[in-house]
C-alpha cells in the first residue's frame, strides 16, 4: 500500500507541474493508437518462511530470487494535446499486454519435506499513464511516462515428501493474484508525417508486495506444513512501437 500511495503522490505532483495555457495557446488535440513490441526482464525475490507443528515444531526459511525475460506486444490508446508555444504535448494513455515471463525454483527444506518447489508466471498487464513530451525540433519528442500497472501472476508452490515406500508425493497450492504497480520511463518520438510515428521507451515497473499463506499435510505422520509466501516484484521494459494520431 505504501508503493501505492507514493505513486499516487507521484502522479499528482506531475499533473501539478504541467504547464497550464488558455485555451488559445493548445494547437492541437485528439485521440490516437499505438503499439509496441516490448521486451521485459522480470525479477522475483522470494521468501518462504516454514513451520512445521505436528508432529513436533520446526521452523525453516528458504529465500531465493527468480528472473525470466519474455517479448509481447502492448496496445494503447491515448488522447493528447499539443500547445503551441513552447512545444509540449500532454497526452494520457490506457494500455493493455499479454505477458508469458516465469521462472521455477526446486530446492530442499530442513522441515519433513524432500523438496520444496516454486514457479511463478507473469500473464497480463493493463493499466494507464500520464505522457508529457517536449519538441525538441518539429519532429523529434522527447518525453517520460508515469502511471500506474495491474498485472496478473500465477505462483505454484509445491511441497514433495517421500512415503516409507520411498515413492513422491506433492501437494501443490496455485494462486493467482493481481498486483498494483508504478512503471515510469522515457522515450524518444520520431514523427514520419504529421500523424505517423515511431518511439522507443525505456520503463522501469515496481509493484506491491504478495503476501500469502499456504500450508498442507504432508507426511504418514500427518506433520502440517505452513507456508508464509511473500514475493518482491520489479522489473524493466524496452519498447519499440508505431503510434497513429487522429484530430
Amino acid at each position: 500500500m505504501k508503493k501505492i500511495y507514493l505513486s499516487s503522490t507521484l502522479i499528482a505532483s506531475l499533473l501539478a507541474s504541467l504547464p497550464l495555457y488558455a485555451e488559445d495557446d493548445i494547437d492541437d488535440f485528439g485521440v490516437y493508437v499505438g503499439g509496441d513490441l516490448t521486451w521485459s526482464n522480470w525479477d522475483y525475490r522470494m521468501e518462504n518462511n516454514l513451520t512445521q507443528t505436528i508432529p513436533s515444531t520446526l521452523s525453516d526459511s528458504v529465500d531465493f530470487g527468480l528472473s525470466d525475460g519474455d517479448l509481447n506486444g502492448e496496445g494503447r490508446l491515448g488522447a493528447y494535446m499539443r500547445w503551441e508555444d513552447p512545444q509540449f504535448l500532454t497526452a494520457i494513455e490506457i494500455f493493455a499486454a499479454g505477458q508469458n515471463a516465469h521462472d521455477s525454483y526446486w530446492g530442499m527444506s530442513l522441515l519433513h519435506l524432500n523438496t520444496l518447489a516454486q514457479e511463478v508466471t507473469t500473464q497480463w498487464s493493463y493499466g494507464a499513464e500520464l505522457k508529457q513530451g517536449y519538441f525538441i525540433d518539429e519532429s523529434w519528442l522527447a518525453f517520460a511516462k508515469l502511471g500506474i500497472i495491474e498485472t496478473e501472476f500465477k505462483v505454484n508452490t509445491q511441497f514433495g515428501v517421500q512415503d516409507p515406500a520411498g515413492n513422491e508425493l506433492y501437494t501443490t497450492h496455485t494462486d493467482e493474484p493481481t498486483l498494483t504497480g508504478v512503471r515510469f520511463g522515457v522515450g524518444l518520438e520520431k514523427f514520419l508525417t504529421e500523424y505517423i510515428s515511431i518511439a522507443g521507451q525505456v520503463l522501469y515497473v515496481v509493484y506491491e508486495d504478495y503476501d500469502n499463506q499456504v500450508s498442507a499435510t504432508v507426511t504418514e505422520e500427518n506433520a502440517n506444513i505452513t507456508d508464509e509466501v511473500k514475493m518482491d516484484t520489479h522489473a524493466i521494459q524496452f519498447g519499440l512501437g508505431v503510434n497513429i494520431y487522429f484530430l
